[in-house]
């Protein structure tokens, strides 16, 4: 709904989009709930205790912005007792899903966090320190580079030689002549605009969950005599 709001109804959202594409809906939910949030907070009842509309809080106020800043900022910045914190609360969002492939590693980063800091290892203060350097990426993308240029059915040997000439290529000028260099096709005065135009829908949509809640509190409140 969010994305044929925004770009049009003739736009087609891949099934699996792109990581930017996904960033910049999350950016553009937030920017928009972060512009209407006083005059959506006002309008409904501190003690409003729908279930939709708690829900929507919640995904605005607490998972878009662990989404967008556990990487981005707290851990680039390196803001070791703010990252610490986040990871807790994304642990808690995939144990609330149920999402078993999600909840191991913050669990175990958060396990031996704690029992550092219970014996007093020194490996706490390097972490505290250098958290930035303690950073998988680059691993993570060498071995999708491996799995697209190898087969299963390649011998060991041969999956070495290729992540050799991989590493060897990696900074290859003569190859860099090839590569198209792609730039992100939105300005800052577009994303302006796109979130204006996310905050006009989250207030449609807002007013629909407001109007179903007195709706449905009328309907409660009737009383029949018997």
């Amino acid at each position: 709904m969010l994305f044929h709001a925004v770009f049009g109804k003739r736009k087609v959202l891949a099934r699996k989009p792109k990581p930017w594409r996904i960033n910049l809906l999350l950016e553009l939910a937030y920017q928009g709930w972060i512009t209407i949030k006083p005059k959506i907070l006002a309008k409904f009842e501190a003690t409003c205790k729908d279930v939709k509309y708690r829900m929507l809080i919640n995904l605005f106020d607490n998972v878009i912005p662990a989404t967008l800043d556990v990487y981005a900022v707290l851990f680039r910045s390196g803001s070791f007792n703010e990252y610490v914190e986040m990871v807790f609360r994304i642990w808690t969002f995939a144990l609330r899903w149920n999402h078993k492939n999600y909840n191991k590693a913050p669990l175990v980063f958060l396990s031996d966090i704690f029992y550092w800091q219970e014996k007093e290892h020194p490996m706490l203060e390097v972490v505290k320190m250098f958290l930035v350097n303690f950073n998988d990426y680059f691993v993570e993308n060498f071995h999708s580079k491996i799995r697209a240029n190898t087969s299963s059915g390649d011998s060991v040997d041969t999956i070495i030689k290729q992540a050799c000439v991989l590493d060897t290529n990696k900074e290859s000028p003569f190859k860099e002549m090839f590569h198209t260099k792609k730039r992100y096709p939105y300005k800052p005065s577009n994303l302006e605009y796109l979130a204006n135009k996310t905050s006009l829908f989250l207030l449609d949509y807002f007013h629909q969950v407001f109007c179903y809640i007195k709706t449905v509190g009328n309907i409660t409140d009737k009383s029949y005599g018997l």
